[in-house]
């Protein structure tokens, strides 16, 4: 892999490293807690984590949920759909929508439609955007 001084390549590093770890936040509701540029490589930090609360606030590491409904989940809602099997199905979903996201976001690298909000040319290799990636068994 490459090594760049910061004035070549670490900005677009840091750029694509931010909107994959949106994606992934976004449509994945992964609880990705920091995406940078590290050592000219994507390093997105996340979890799988699954609660209620990690599905509607993906990413937040305090609770956002009153203290009533906190208790709630935890006590009734959470014990629930893990009896139910629902969040199985859910970790099922983010691990196959981590694997899409990665692959889909480099094959599309050298076009400009890899983002709806950019219209910018990135000339990374696969390889620089794996390097780095939290769970590489995954992206398999």
């Amino acid at each position: 892999m490459r090594k760049y001084t910061w004035d070549e390549k670490c900005c677009e590093v840091d750029d694509i490293a931010y909107k994959l770890g949106n994606i992934l936040r976004k449509y994945g509701r992964l609880d990705v807690r920091q995406a940078k540029e590290k050592w000219s490589s994507c390093r997105i930090y996340l979890s799988f984590s699954i609660s209620a609360h990690s599905l509607i606030y993906p990413g937040h590491i305090y609770n956002r949920f009153p203290l009533w409904l906190s208790r709630l989940c935890n006590k009734i809602i959470d014990p629930t759909l893990t009896f139910l099997k629902v969040y199985d199905l859910i970790f099922l979903y983010q691990k196959m929508f981590y694997k899409a996201a990665y692959h889909w976001y480099t094959k599309h690298l050298d076009k400009k439609s890899h983002n709806l909000e950019s219209t910018e040319y990135f000339s990374l290799s696969r390889e620089e955007i794996f390097a780095s990636a939290d769970y590489p068994e995954l992206l398999e």
